[in-house]
C-alpha cells in the first residue's frame, strides 16, 4: 500500500481518532505510505501540528505536512449581528446583546434558563423580509455586498437546539398570525423520514409561496436543503459531553463553537449570494470557542479502552494521551473500572483481557450490548437479546409526539403489551415489538400507528440484527443458518425470566434501587401521580486521585419509559442502559433485575459478616442466613460460567449448551432458585394472532378493489 485516504475526517469520532493515532506510528516506520486527510471543514492546522515531525538539522523546528486547498463554488454570504438587527427594527435590548441575567453570570459559554430565545424577534425579522423588496438584505448595512438579481428567492433556515424551541417557534407562528403564504416546515432528528422530506420539495402547496425551515443542527451538517439563501442562526445547540467528576452523560443546550456557525453561514450561499442573520452580537461570536470538541472529549471510553487492549497496546492510558486531542484522564480511569466491574479486565493476561472481555472486543457495538449477546447465547434465548441489543444500538424506536391525544393512546397501547407480557421491562417490550415487526402476516404500518414507533428505526434495527447475528455466527456463538432456523420455529416464545436475567447480567453495574414512599391516593390511575411517589437512586462512582469510590445519588425514571408509573415491582432492583443529564438526571429504559442473574454475571460477590448479606457491586445487597451452602453454589456457577467462555475464545466449535453445570444456571435462574416451574397457560406472542387477523383483513379488502 502506498497511499491511503481518509475522508470526512472532521467529524472526529472516537474511531478516527484512534486511527490517526496509529497511522501517526505506522507513517513514521513507514516513509513511502502517503496518507490523505480530507475534508471541507476540518481544522487543518491541528493535523498539521498532529502530524509535524521536529527537524534536528534545522534547530528542532517543526516541519509539518503539505496542505493543499481546494476553493470551493459557494456563493459569498453576508454576517448580520443581533446589534445591527436591533437597530434596523428599532429595537432596545441590553448593550452587550445579551439577557440581563447572562450579563451578570458574566461567563461566555455557559448558558442558564433565562437565556431564553427571543421567539418574537424570529417572528419580526421574517415579517420584515416578507415585507421588504429587498429580502433579507434590507438588514444588510454594506452597500458595497453583491446583492442577488432576486433578492426574496429562495427558502429560509432558522436554527434551534431542540425539537422543543422547534414546537416553541411554531406556536409563536400561531399566535403571533403568519402569514398565510407561508409554508412552515420543522426538520429535526426525531420526525419520521417522510415527514423531513417536506423541507426539500421545491412545489410548494396550493397557497404558499414561501418555504421556511425550522430546524435544529440536523441541517448543519447531516442533510441539506438545496435551495436555501437566508439563515436565521439562534447560535445555540444541544450537545453531548460528560460530567468529568462522575462520567455521567449529558445533553446540555449551550453556544455553539464557531466552526459550526461556519457550517451554519454557509447554508445560505449554496445558489446565490445569502444573507445569515445571527442573533447574537460579533463581540459575543469572538468569544466563542474556536471548535467543537472532538467525540473522544465527550463520551465514556469503554469502547476505546477494550479496543486498545484487543490491538496489544499494554499503556492504554499513555497511547489516548496521544490523540489528537486527548481525553480527561478521569474519562479513561472511569473507562476502566467500567470494564473491570464488567468482567471484562484481567491484568494477569497478556492482553489485559478475561475471555469475556476477549469475546467482548470481537463484538460490533458497545461492551455492554455485547455482554448481554453473549449472555443471552449462553442462556439458550439469543433471539430476544438480538432484538433488544439491536434497538439499543441507535435511536429509540418509540416516537414521542406533542399531540395529547395520540401521546395518549401510544402510552396505553404500551402499557396493554406490558401488563400481557408479565415483565416489567423496557427492554423486553423491545423484543416483542420487534418480534411483532418480522412476523409473518403483520402490517408493519399498522403496528407502528398503534404503538408510536418510527417505522425507519425499526427498519434500522432490524438491519442492525441482521449484523448482530453474523458477528455472533463467527464467534461461534451462533450456529450456521441460525436465522433461517429461527423463521422456521417463530412461533417459539422466549422464557422472559430467562431474558431479564442475560439483559441483568450484562447492564450491570449500572443498577437502580427503587423504593415507594406512602401516597395519598393509593388507587390512582394516573401514571404520572403514581410516579411521584417512588424514588430511585443509583451508585454513582467517583475517582479521586485513583482512588474508586461511590455515593448514592438521586435519578428520575424518564416518562418515555414504559415502566414509567409502575409502582410495584417483586425485585427493588433495576438494571437500565441510558442515563443522561438534561433537565434532571433520567434513566432512560429499564428491566426489573434477576437477583441471581446478579449474583452469578455481575462483579465478585462480597460476604459482609456483620449483617450476614451477600453483596454485589457494593450496592445490591441479599440477606443470607446461612453463608456456605449459598457461597458455594454462587462460586461454582461463576467458575463454570468463566470456564466455558476461556473454552470457547480457544475452539469456536465448542458448544456451551452441552455444558451440564451451565445447564444447572440456566434452571435456577428460570425458576428464581425453588427448582420447579410455575403451571399455567402456554405462553404466546402477545398480540400477534391480533395483528395477523387486521393484516389478512386489509389483504381481503385489497384483493375484493
Amino acid at each position: 500500500m502506498t497511499h491511503l485516504i481518509v475522508d470526512e475526517i472532521h467529524e472526529r469520532g472516537c474511531e478516527a481518532d484512534f486511527m490517526l493515532t496509529f497511522l501517526k506510528q505506522v507513517v513514521e516506520d513507514r516513509p513511502k505510505l502517503h496518507v490523505v486527510l480530507m475534508s471541507a471543514t476540518m481544522d487543518a492546522e491541528c493535523f498539521l501540528r498532529y502530524f509535524g515531525v521536529r527537524d534536528t538539522a534545522l534547530d528542532n523546528q517543526l516541519k509539518t505536512p503539505p496542505l493543499l486547498l481546494v476553493s470551493g463554488r459557494c456563493y459569498p454570504t453576508h454576517e448580520v449581528f443581533l446589534d445591527s438587527i436591533n437597530t434596523t427594527l428599532g429595537r432596545e435590548t441590553p448593550s452587550e446583546g445579551m439577557s440581563f441575567d447572562e450579563i451578570r453570570r458574566g461567563s461566555p459559554q455557559s448558558l442558564s434558563e433565562n437565556d431564553g430565545i427571543d421567539y418574537e424577534l424570529v417572528f419580526n425579522i421574517l415579517t420584515e423580509i416578507d415585507r421588504s423588496d429587498l429580502g433579507a438584505w434590507y438588514f444588510v448595512s454594506d452597500t458595497g455586498s453583491q446583492k442577488p438579481q432576486n433578492p426574496k428567492g429562495g427558502a429560509v433556515l432558522i436554527f434551534l437546539p431542540g425539537a422543543g424551541e422547534i414546537q416553541q417557534m411554531m406556536a409563536t407562528f400561531d399566535e403571533l398570525g403568519a402569514a398565510e403564504h407561508w409554508w412552515v416546515i420543522p426538520l429535526h432528528g426525531a420526525l419520521p423520514a417522510e415527514e423531513q422530506q417536506e423541507a426539500f420539495k421545491t412545489t410548494f402547496p396550493e397557497g404558499k409561496t414561501w418555504k421556511i425551515i425550522v430546524c435544529t443542527n440536523v441541517a448543519e451538517t447531516s442533510v441539506t436543503v438545496p435551495d436555501v439563501t437566508v439563515v436565521i442562526d439562534s447560535c445555540r445547540e444541544r450537545r453531548t459531553g460528560i460530567d468529568k467528576f462522575s462520567n455521567t452523560p449529558q445533553l446540555k443546550e449551550q453556544w455553539c463553537a464557531q466552526d459550526s456557525l461556519k457550517q451554519r453561514r454557509g447554508r445560505a450561499g449554496r445558489v446565490q449570494p445569502g444573507v445569515c442573520l445571527r442573533l447574537i452580537t460579533e463581540r459575543k461570536m469572538e468569544s466563542l470557542d474556536a471548535k467543537t470538541p472532538p467525540e473522544m472529549q465527550r463520551v465514556p471510553l469503554e469502547n476505546i479502552y477494550l479496543l486498545c487492549c484487543a490491538c496489544g497496546i499494554t499503556d492504554q492510558a499513555a497511547f489516548l494521551a496521544t490523540t489528537p486531542d486527548p481525553p480527561e484522564e478521569a474519562s479513561v480511569q472511569f473507562a476502566r473500572a467500567t470494564l473491570l466491574d464488567m468482567g471484562a479486565l484481567d491484568a494477569a493476561a497478556a492482553d489485559g483481557l478475561t475471555p469475556l472481555g476477549r469475546h467482548l472486543a470481537a463484538m460490533p457495538c458497545h461492551p455492554r450490548l455485547g455482554k448481554i449477546l453473549i449472555l443471552g447465547c449462553l442462556l439458550s434465548v439469543p433471539g430476544p437479546v438480538m432484538n433488544i441489543c439491536a434497538a439499543m444500538s441507535g435511536r429509540s424506536p418509540l416516537r414521542t409526539t406533542q399531540d395529547t391525544a395520540k401521546r395518549k393512546a401510544w402510552q396505553d397501547e404500551r402499557q396493554k403489551l406490558l401488563k400481557e407480557l408479565g415483565h416489567k421491562s423496557d427492554h423486553c417490550v423491545w423484543a416483542v415489538l420487534m418480534q411483532l415487526w418480522t412476523s409473518e402476516g403483520v402490517v408493519r404500518r399498522d403496528l407502528c400507528n398503534a404503538y408510536g414507533l418510527s417505522y425507519e428505526r425499526m427498519s434500522a434495527a432490524w438491519f442492525e440484527r441482521r449484523h448482530l447475528s453474523e458477528a455472533l455466527t463467527q464467534a461461534g456463538f451462533l450456529p450456521e443458518g441460525f436465522l433461517q432456523s429461527e423463521r422456521e420455529q417463530e412461533a417459539s416464545v422466549p422464557d422472559w425470566t430467562v431474558v431479564r436475567a442475560a439483559i441483568t447480567g450484562g447492564l450491570f453495574p449500572n443498577v437502580v434501587r427503587v423504593e415507594k414512599t406512602a401516597p395519598k391516593n393509593p388507587s390512582s390511575s394516573d401514571v404520572g401521580e403514581r410516579n411521584k411517589w417512588m424514588r430511585y437512586s443509583f451508585l454513582q462512582r467517583q475517582i479521586n486521585g485513583g482512588e474508586n469510590t461511590g455515593y448514592p445519588k438521586s435519578c428520575n425514571m424518564h416518562p418515555n419509559s414504559i415502566c414509567f408509573g409502575q409502582d410495584h415491582y417483586d425485585c427493588p432492583l433495576l438494571v437500565f442502559y441510558t442515563v443522561q443529564q438534561t433537565t434532571k438526571l433520567y434513566v432512560y429504559d429499564v428491566t426489573e433485575a434477576s437477583p441471581w442473574a446478579l449474583l452469578f454475571f455481575g462483579s465478585e460477590p462480597q460476604w459482609n459478616e456483620s449483617t450476614r448479606t451477600v453483596e454485589v457491586g457494593g450496592w445490591a445487597r441479599f440477606h443470607c442466613t446461612h453463608k456456605e451452602p449459598i457461597w458455594t453454589l454462587i462460586s461454582t456457577a461463576r467458575a463454570r460460567v468463566q470456564a466455558v467462555l476461556s473454552r470457547k475464545v480457544g475452539d469456536v466449535a465448542y458448544d456451551p449448551a452441552s455444558s451440564p453445570e451451565l445447564a444447572a444456571c440456566v434452571e435456577l435462574i428460570r425458576t428464581w432458585g425453588l427448582g420447579y416451574h410455575h403451571i399455567g397457560q402456554e405462553p404466546t406472542w402477545p398480540f400477534l394472532q391480533e395483528f395477523r387477523l387486521e393484516g389478512e383483513k386489509q389483504a381481503l379488502e385489497e384483493a375484493e378493489r
